[in-house]
């Protein structure tokens, strides 16, 4: 996990056993490929997630590819700076500069709020709250409010699942249209409910070593 970190966040150049299946062109880019036992872990979601597009439509994570567009939220400090109630946040077009797919080895969680939203993801997946920041999937508790596509909603159920499937992130990177908003463009709309990117795990992650 560290070679990884210290190659997506652009501290120095290190080899991992991630596989470009195709250069391809921007919107026709494969997935990047976790081979087993690397030791690189990913959190992640189920394969067939609908994620929310820029323009309003969805498409299930498997189908994205690099350079689509995905609804970000404008403002990282929003869920990094405090654990206090806010108001909605603004949201912003993000590109994405990779996907990544693996088969599931670790322990699934399923979330459900009152807006019968219904995510399964890995137990470290990171989940943007209002009541508590962001917190991994494992972490979440009944009641947590969360940034949905419907507006905040709250967690009616959070419970380990069986899931053997593939499971797949992203990673965000620019946004267009919206300068300010480069560095921070890292949480898409899984089945309507907000989440983080892969940058966003490590930092996480960081928060919490």
């Amino acid at each position: 996990m560290k070679a990884f970190k210290q190659t997506l966040l652009g501290k120095k150049t290190v080899t991992l056993s991630l596989l470009v299946l195709t250069a391809g062109p921007a919107l026709g880019a494969r997935h990047y490929i976790d081979p087993p036992d690397n030791g690189v872990y990913y959190a992640c979601v189920a394969e067939g997630t609908q994620i929310v597009l820029a323009n309003g439509t969805s498409a299930s994570i498997q189908s994205i590819r690099i350079g689509a567009r995905v609804t970000a939220q404008a403002n990282e400090q929003y869920h990094l700076a405090s654990t206090r109630a806010r108001t909605s946040p603004a949201f912003v077009s993000a590109n994405v500069v990779r996907t990544y797919a693996s088969r599931n080895d670790q322990q699934a969680y399923e979330v459900r709020d009152d807006k019968q939203h219904r995510l399964i993801g890995t137990d470290d997946h990171p989940i943007v709250t209002r009541n508590r920041g962001v917190v991994t999937l494992s972490a979440l508790h009944v009641g947590d409010v969360l940034i949905s596509d419907t507006g905040p909603s709250r967690v009616t159920r959070i419970a380990k699942v069986q899931y053997t499937g593939k499971v797949y992130n992203l990673l965000l990177g620019t946004s267009s249209g919206n300068a300010k908003a480069n560095t921070y463009t890292h949480t898409y709309f899984a089945n309507g409910i907000l989440v983080g990117d892969m940058k966003l795990q490590v930092t996480l992650q960081d928060k919490q070593d």
